[in-house]
């Protein structure tokens, strides 16, 4: 019980922070949203593919980027619970499956061969 309040209470806020930098990502780029939910990996978006691979791993690395600007601020603030932000943002820069990483490299991937097609 004690860890799952621990959970609600510092980790998904950031999870939520890391969630909504993907949201704001893909409303930029114009990428319509579907759905938000919950798999075997964790929290993810639903969303249309933007019109190209770069704009589709700037979306990848939103996340990320909302975690380590979190974290930023939490620094210069003193908040000694820095630490939980930075970490979400480093796991998901982890080149493993599904990460946020291989999501952005696999769409830079896919810009690649569209750029050497032409």
């Amino acid at each position: 019980m004690v860890s799952y309040l621990i959970f609600l209470t510092f980790i998904l806020p950031h999870v939520a922070i890391h969630e909504l930098g993907h949201v704001l990502a893909a409303l930029f780029v114009h990428s319509r949203i579907k759905r938000v939910g919950f798999n075997w990996t964790g929290p993810h978006i639903v969303r249309e593919a933007a019109s190209t691979g770069y704009k589709n791993a700037l979306v990848a690395f939103a996340g990320p980027a909302a975690n380590l600007y979190t974290c930023l601020v939490m620094v210069v603030n003193h908040t000694h619970l820095a630490w939980i932000p930075l970490e979400l943002a480093v796991i998901n820069l982890l080149p493993i499956r599904c990460s946020d990483l291989s999501n952005a490299l696999r769409y830079l991937r896919m810009e690649k061969q569209v750029v050497a097609a032409t």
